[in-house]
């Protein structure tokens, strides 16, 4: 008979997957809004598409992550991508904990490039 270990994870596991996820996720939904969101509305905003001063506003309201993107995207990748590769081995077999990884460092790697390139090559 083949002995399986049936014990649940330590509460402090737990709280540290929790918090882990918690951090990558944040950092994502702080880059999808940069690269889905700030970017194309500035955009069109450029080529006059939007009425008013909208395009203008969101720039403005996402101005403090657009700021925080293009100065320390660096760290703010390291960290993310951190986070996620700790998931992943703190739960190898998962494919959910993988493909999370996948999605959260495409989106952070994405709004990294654009912003560096950006700054970079001055085409912003």
């Amino acid at each position: 008979m083949i002995a399986r270990n049936n014990a649940e994870p330590d509460g402090a596991v737990i709280a540290l997957t929790r918090i882990l996820r918690a951090i990558a996720l944040l950092l994502a939904a702080t880059a999808a809004l940069v690269i889905f969101v700030a970017i194309p509305a500035e955009w069109l905003d450029r080529w006059h598409v939007l009425t008013g001063y909208t395009g203008l506003a969101i720039v403005m309201l996402l101005s403090p992550l657009i700021i925080s993107w293009g100065r320390a995207g660096s760290y703010l990748l390291l960290v993310a991508l951190g986070c996620e590769v700790t998931l992943v081995l703190l739960k190898p077999g998962v494919r959910k904990a993988r493909l999370e990884a996948m999605v959260v460092g495409a989106v952070c790697v994405l709004t990294y490039l654009y912003l560096y390139s950006a700054l970079r090559f001055n085409f912003h």
